[in-house]
């Protein structure tokens, strides 16, 4: 009856966002099945005891803190901030947050503060901060967003005087553009697209969000602790702008990479900054779930080649200071809130090992320190 009301903390605004409020933690269902009454303390010990032997040295963010915070395996973590959004904005998880709403800077303390002990935790290595943001799908789209937003909007304003400092009136503004605002108050009112003529100033717009989000959110985690690493947003995509903000401010920048090797990462060429794979897998259907994952495999075999590979050829790369699988376990049979039933796991969704992952991960993981190991 226990597993009829537990969830995981991160996934757990996606349900009720649905509206899903019946849940079954098959998951944890199976580890009690497995462990028995102290099922927690014995798989957490059995985590950091398997992560040592398979040759892993970190536990990837999103993980049960349960397991994190027993101070044998360093880890990362992150957090998902709530602030005024650019209304006019979408994305797949969330609409894009307004960087100059005072609510930005606030979402990121309160979301930090909520997760204060592992802040301040030197088994941290450092925080995540959003994941996978939707930065448009070109390079004026931010401003564009911002335009279609209502006129209280504070990117919107923030946009009013941006332009101000550029053209000496309305008039001018609307010479430039091809517009016809009777003023600036007009102008916030009006929700549409400009012509061709304002691409420059989009353009520019919208670098100056994408700088203020960063900027904006290393200060407010430096005021937290001077000390707490900020690993970045978890790039799913974006232009190589957005990322040379991101590597103005953040200490690591941090790229979601569903690939077959990080060699093919060449957009980070000449970005001066760390890098972090947070998430990667490979998959296959030959045994366990039916679901592969976004990259796949014929077998599991040969899954674990790809994945002994792509760890071999991220240690080629000096940029590259880390790569977190997604995920340690097979996701459960049922699905979660968006129906992913993937078997991309080290283990089964019974807590069984994949042997071949196993071995290949041991391969990858005895050459960590000899390769990269410096007196």
């Amino acid at each position: 009856a226990q597993f009829y009301d537990t969830y995981d903390a991160l996934l757990l605004p996606f349900y009720l966002k649905r509206g899903e409020t019946r849940r079954f933690d098959f998951s944890s269902a199976n580890l009690y099945r497995k462990y028995g009454a102290d099922w927690v303390a014995k798989f957490s010990d059995s985590c950091h005891r398997r992560l040592r032997s398979w040759g892993a040295n970190t536990i990837a963010n999103s993980s049960d803190l349960r397991i994190c915070l027993q101070d044998r395996t360093p880890y990362a973590e992150r957090v998902e901030c709530e602030s005024r959004p650019i209304e006019g904005s979408w994305g797949q998880w969330a609409k894009f947050r307004d960087p100059f709403d005072p609510s930005f800077t606030e979402g990121v303390r309160k979301a930090l503060a909520e997760h204060g002990r592992e802040a301040h935790d030197p088994w941290c290595i450092g925080f995540f901060v959003d994941n996978e943001i939707d930065w448009g799908g070109s390079p004026r789209q931010l401003a564009e967003w911002t335009l279609q937003s209502p006129a209280d909007q504070p990117a919107k304003r923030a946009f009013v005087d941006f332009l101000r400092g550029k053209y000496a009136d309305i008039a001018a503004l609307n010479a430039a553009w091809g517009a016809k605002y009777a003023d600036w108050d007009d102008f916030l009112h009006t929700v549409f697209l400009p012509g061709p003529k304002a691409g420059d100033d989009l353009e520019a717009f919208t670098g100056l969000i994408e700088e203020e989000y960063f900027r904006r959110t290393r200060a407010a985690v430096k005021e937290f602790d001077p000390q707490l690493l900020y690993l970045g947003c978890r790039f799913s995509s974006s232009r190589r702008r957005t990322r040379e903000a991101c590597a103005r401010h953040a200490d690591v920048v941090s790229q979601n990479w569903y690939s077959r090797s990080p060699l093919q990462l060449k957009r980070y060429e000449g970005i001066d900054r760390p890098l972090l794979i947070p998430e990667f897998h490979f998959g296959a259907n030959d045994r366990g779930n039916f679901g592969t994952g976004v990259r796949s495999a014929k077998n599991t075999a040969e899954r674990a080649e790809m994945a002994k590979r792509y760890v071999r050829d991220a240690l080629t790369m000096p940029q590259v200071v880390g790569c977190h699988w997604h995920q340690f376990s097979d996701e459960a049979s049922s699905g979660r809130f968006d129906g992913e039933y993937l078997t991309v796991g080290l283990t089964d969704i019974c807590d069984t090992p994949y042997p071949e992952m196993v071995k290949a991960l041991r391969e990858a993981g005895g050459r960590i320190y000899e390769t990269r190991y410096v007196k």
